[in-house]
């Protein structure tokens, strides 16, 4: 589709709805009749026409032609301020915009559609209609995003409030707004939309939604007051399991908003025309015909010379901004590295004091483990010692795989996360590394369970969670640690056979990931397990 220009002063539009000795309905530009708002360069527009002619002839489109301007009247006078596209041959009622200039932003086009049908005897003329350009570029936003300075993991949401002055009269106001995640705007304590979900779900990392109000009805002449509470949705997902795992995007941090107001004010001054229109009578409208016909002769000398000293004036404001801008730089300049050195300080400080708390927390988790340690220890030196008051039997004190299986079914010594006893300072068994919870825990050995339990305190696993330990009645125990959450299927004085499974791998206790904890202790004091497994 080409359009021609008349006056490159106004903008294209194209959309219609054909009219002739018929009722009309069905005007759609972007699925909406007369909207603001609309952002695509390249907009869609649809219509259609009912003919209601007194011989019921049909009217059959052959083609179109579009006429649009930034003003009404320019249509309507047939004036050349506007846009005519080429004659359109097609029979279809819909146009997508395809002309060679682009629309702007923020402003409001008039259109109106001609018809005719392949005898060009019968053409049919669309009502004037509008819509209005909303921000349609980037770089059209003037703002900046905001938000309050909590972390992203501070629970309450942000409350933002602006105040500010309308000088005059307003003709028209428009609200931009978006924000990530969502938000609840009012104005003058009157909400702006009944929607609790705008502006929508996106991947913020590539787009970021907005939309556009008409608040000319509720903006006041003089202080007003705008207010925002923003909500997290997906952009700030925090749950301890977050649907989609959306708590590990990559854009996650605390929510926050861009809006814009456009205001347009009424002109309430006076002109010449104005003034004689509102005289009462000739005599009265001679009157001030002369006395302005002499203040006009008059402002001509006192208007050159006011043009003169204007110039002069301004030549010398030119001078003194460029030094002001100089300075104003100089001076942002300045202010942004205080307040980036600020940020860092705060930064900083925040950070120690996090690193310090988690510190303390892990210095306090370690004691208690070293504490709980130190009592599982005497309590399987005492059941070692009443065992070997029971039994005769001399305690195995040479190390052999002979009799033992591996404890993890379907798995073997290379799954063993290292290879060494210990593999670090007080650790006292190996860990089988799994990865995938369910994997079923057996005995090594045939003989009595002594202990089954969970390590518990304020209702928060430690130590080793929940484990077993298992007599082979010869001065030898092992200890299965982090089992799953209540999957231990033996209990103190059960006995057990070789490859029983007693419970499942977790990571319950003191432990960073899915694993078996696993011991051999003779005597109740723990020895290296390896030379004990096959």
């Amino acid at each position: 589709m080409k359009f021609q220009i008349k006056n490159e002063k106004y903008m294209l539009a194209l959309l219609g709805l054909l009219v002739w000795a018929c009722s009309s309905n069905n005007i759609d530009i972007e699925n909406q009749i007369s909207p603001i708002g609309i952002d695509s360069p390249a907009p869609r527009f649809t219509w259609n026409y009912t003919t209601n002619n007194e011989d019921a002839t049909e009217f059959s489109q052959d083609s179109y032609q579009l006429y649009i301007a930034t003003r009404e009247q320019d249509l309507r006078n047939s004036s050349d301020n506007s846009w005519q596209s080429d004659t359109i041959y097609s029979d279809t009622p819909h146009a997508t915009y395809q002309g060679s200039e682009k629309l702007k932003s923020r402003t409001r086009y008039y259109w109106q559609v001609i018809a005719w049908d392949k005898t060009k005897e019968h053409k049919i003329i669309s009502p004037i209609s509008s819509f209005e350009t909303a921000q349609l570029n980037q770089s059209d936003w003037t703002g900046v995003w905001i938000t309050d300075n909590h972390d992203k993991d501070y629970t309450p949401a942000p409350m933002l409030r602006k105040s500010f002055i309308a000088q005059d009269d307003i003709q028209q106001a428009r609200l931009y707004v978006s924000a990530a995640a969502y938000y609840k705007m009012t104005l003058n304590g009157k909400s702006i939309t009944s929607s609790h979900l705008n502006p929508g779900f996106t991947h913020y990392d590539k787009r970021n939604l907005y939309n556009t109000y008409d608040v000319t009805s509720q903006l006041l002449k003089g202080e007003n007051v705008l207010s925002a509470i923003l909500g997290n949705g997906f952009y700030n997902e925090s749950a301890p399991v977050a649907t989609w795992s959306y708590e590990q995007a990559r854009w996650r941090n605390r929510p926050r908003m861009i809006c814009e107001m456009e205001i347009l004010y009424k002109n309430g001054e006076n002109s010449y025309l104005e003034i004689f229109l509102s005289s009462s009578s000739l005599k009265d409208f001679l009157s001030k015909y002369y006395y302005a016909e002499t203040l006009m002769n008059a402002d001509k000398e006192f208007m050159q010379k006011v043009t003169d000293e204007k110039k002069e004036i301004e030549e010398k404001k030119e001078e003194l901004e460029k030094s002001k801008k100089d300075l104003n730089d100089a001076l942002i300049q300045q202010q942004a590295k205080q307040k980036s050195l600020e940020n860092l300080k705060s930064e900083k400080q925040t950070y120690v004091a996090k690193l310090t708390a988690e510190e303390k927390e892990n210095q306090q988790e370690i004691e208690k483990f070293e504490e709980d340690k130190r009592k599982i220890q005497a309590e399987l030196k005492r059941i070692a010692e009443e065992e070997a008051k029971k039994n005769t039997t001399n305690i195995t004190t040479k190390p052999s795989a002979s009799g033992y299986i591996f404890p993890v079914q379907g798995l073997s010594k290379a799954n063993i996360n290292n290879k060494t006893y210990p593999s670090y300072k007080g650790h006292t068994g190996v860990d089988v590394n799994i990865g995938v919870t369910g994997k079923n825990v057996v005995a090594v050995k045939d003989g009595t369970v002594v202990i089954s339990t969970a390590r518990i305190s304020n209702g928060k696993y430690f130590s080793y969670g929940e484990y077993i330990v298992i007599s082979h009645g010869d001065g030898t125990m092992t200890l299965y640690g982090h089992m799953l959450a209540n999957s231990r299927k033996v209990q103190v004085n059960d006995k057990v056979k070789q490859g029983q499974v007693i419970g499942t791998v977790g990571s319950t206790g003191n432990s960073t990931g899915t694993h078996l904890h696993f011991e051999v202790r003779v005597g109740g004091s723990p020895v290296n397990p390896l030379p004990y497994l096959p």
